[in-house]
């Protein structure tokens, strides 16, 4: 906190920086009882504002420096000047035209929803995240599969009858709890207006995030379309899919009432489930959504012709898919694994959410990324996680007591249409690619309580993001010996269908202290920018400073990604009206080999922080790349 003062940051622009890198709560704090409509901020929640072309061609220059040689630079910043005297204030002018007429929303909204949807690559090991669950603290009885999967899915259909019922409490980031998130301030909020309700929150130094991603987590499926998939979503539906041992299982969690059906019956059902022998005849039809989006649209076709249309409406508009995960686990890596990637037949990756529980009732959620982001499932899991802790629904002498009185089980089977052909020869041939796939992820998991902190980086006025992604530019130096292009996810959920931009946290000040920490004492070396040998006699003092200039260099980049200044989202927005010109070529800034790497992310970072998380994960996004998932709290990072 001291370090941003030092900057010069607002208490808004704080509070940025503070949720920017993930958003971080402990479910631990006091919860009001909630007096404000879900949608109460919504209104007045700011626009995103397209940054001035000027400024983001500095800052897309400046995360050049950081990569290329003074030649390659040369080369790509003759190319950046020439396109903001030619072709990019028309681009400009057109994205700023686009703003305007979609007041609605950010410029960046839909054309983020289009490429998520336009992309034909399988979601998995894409698009799909996971995030695992803290084990209960209630002993091993609540642990037990079927018990930890009743109380979790429970929490789940509160959350969901809040936000239907718009009675689940608005998301707001208190920067500084015990003086805002009080009786008081959510007694006041209560009488202003929801036209300027987020400005006078504001006042208390609380931020309201925007919530209208929230209703696509549930009842909802990715639908794979040609050319570019659709997401489906059926508020009505009352169920929730099952899927274990390669079957797909539904029964309803809500009655024809809409209130939710008893947890005996759930733990019930789930019970049943579980007991099922294995069928080996099983066509395992999950492995579709493993599959590139034009063939899988092509399977699912010849699935409804053959007479599957129910089955595929029963899985889309499924409250969620619960996992019953038949794999037993062997270690943490390959529990995380498997919550990542997992059998084939036993996932269905296009659901928006999916809960999954190993046979040891640990707990995760696997999630389809177009919808929406992190902060919103992190919210989620926080309040199933909460509610399972504090307020269970079924016991461990419930999963026990069968013949006292558990409902009889109300559960549906999907029987399946197939044929030889799909079942023998596309199936199996998908089936063989993935697993491929599943094996070429090499996966490494390390939690180790260490001497730095976020404590100790506080002390030091230093940035703890920013020691972490400093320890992944020196560790990728170690291994490449080159800087790589460098994507930290950063969100923008401050403002109105806020998504994310990308901090670049590969800096030339990150190069820089690089090359400091491989030169030894009083050695010579060659300077960053030329061949001419230096003479380098590096002291601690100097380290430290190189150090502190990373740290404070991240911070402004922090600051100005949070607040939607980023240069990717809008050279992203302004290639997409480039490419919408018939007949013309593409700017040569966007043809630019420089261009073209400096988007090959080799490096794909992002950060959890919740006590509600132990752990979570994500593919690469490049073939020769890593994706780097780490946290970060007051006694270890």
């Amino acid at each position: 906190m001291r370090l941003l003062t030092r900057l010069g940051l607002t208490p808004t622009q704080l509070f940025l920086c503070s949720i920017s890198r993930g958003y971080s709560s402990n479910v631990a704090d006091i919860a009001y009882r909630n007096v404000l409509a879900t949608d109460h901020f919504q209104p007045s929640l700011p626009r995103l504002k397209v940054p001035p072309l000027e400024k983001t061609i500095e800052r897309y220059l400046n995360s050049q420096k950081a990569l290329l040689s003074e030649t390659e630079l040369d080369k790509t910043s003759g190319l950046a000047a020439k396109f903001l005297i030619d072709r990019g204030p028309q681009l400009q002018h057109e994205l700023m035209d686009y703003a305007r007429v979609n007041s609605h929303t950010s410029y960046i909204t839909d054309l983020w929803f289009d490429m998520y949807l336009s992309d034909r690559r399988p979601v998995v090991l894409t698009h799909n995240p996971v995030m695992v669950l803290q084990n209960t603290s209630r002993g091993p009885g609540y642990q037990q599969p079927a018990v930890r999967a009743t109380n979790l899915i429970f929490g789940a259909v509160r959350f969901c009858q809040l936000l239907s019922s718009n009675k689940l409490e608005p998301e707001v980031f208190h920067l500084n709890p015990r003086k805002s998130k009080t009786p008081l301030f959510y007694r006041t909020m209560r009488w202003v207006p929801k036209s300027v309700a987020t400005y006078a929150a504001y006042m208390f130094n609380a931020y309201p995030l925007d919530m209208s991603q929230y209703p696509s987590m549930f009842n909802s499926t990715r639908i794979p379309q040609p050319g570019k998939d659709s997401l489906y979503r059926n508020s009505s539906a009352r169920h929730l899919l099952v899927i274990h041992r390669g079957q797909l299982y539904v029964f309803d969690v809500f009655g024809v009432n809409g209130d939710p059906v008893s947890p005996k019956q759930v733990l019930s059902n789930i019970q049943f489930i579980l007991s099922r022998p294995p069928v080996c005849t099983a066509p395992g039809l999950g492995v579709t959504t493993t599959m590139d989006r034009d063939q899988a649209y092509a399977i699912r076709k010849r699935l409804v012709a053959l007479g599957n249309q129910a089955n595929l409406d029963l899985i889309d508009s499924a409250l969620l898919a619960l996992v019953l995960d038949d794999e037993p686990p062997m270690d943490t890596k390959s529990t995380l694994l498997n919550f990542l990637t997992g059998p084939a037949e036993s996932r269905w990756f296009d659901k928006s959410l999916s809960l999954l529980i190993d046979q040891t009732g640990c707990a995760a959620i696997n999630f389809e990324h177009s919808w929406g982001d992190g902060v919103a499932v992190v919210r989620l899991g926080q309040d199933m996680f909460e509610q399972s802790e504090k307020e269970p629904v079924v016991s461990p002498d419930d999963s026990v007591d069968r013949a006292n009185k558990l409902p009889e089980p109300t559960v549906q089977r999907l029987e399946w249409l197939v044929d030889d052909h799909l079942v023998l020869d596309t199936l199996k041939s998908a089936r063989e690619t993935y697993e491929a796939r599943r094996r070429a992820v090499v996966l490494h998991f390390d939690w180790k309580q260490g001497s730095l902190s976020k404590r100790l980086c506080k002390q030091a006025n230093l940035s703890a993001d920013s020691m972490m992604q400093l320890s992944f530019q020196l560790a990728n130096d170690l291994v490449h010996g080159q800087p790589a292009a460098t994507y930290e996810s950063c969100s923008t959920a401050a403002f109105k269908h806020g998504r994310t931009e990308t901090l670049r946290s590969a800096t030339l000040e990150s190069r820089t202290f690089v090359e400091m920490m491989r030169r030894q004492p009083n050695t010579v070396v060659a300077s960053l920018s030329s061949n001419k040998p230096v003479a380098n006699a590096i002291d601690e003092g100097t380290l430290r400073a190189a150090l502190s200039t990373c740290s404070t260099r991240h911070m402004q980049l922090t600051k100005e990604a949070a607040m939607g200044q980023g240069w990717d989202r809008h050279l992203f927005a302004l290639r997409h009206f480039a490419h919408r010109e018939l007949g013309r070529t593409l700017p040569g800034l966007f043809t630019d080999e420089h261009y073209a790497r400096i988007n090959a992310i080799l490096l794909s970072t992002s950060t959890l922080s919740s006590s509600a998380f132990s752990m979570g994960g994500f593919a690469a996004v490049h073939p020769d790349g890593y994706g780097i998932g780490y946290g970060i709290n007051v006694r270890i990072l």
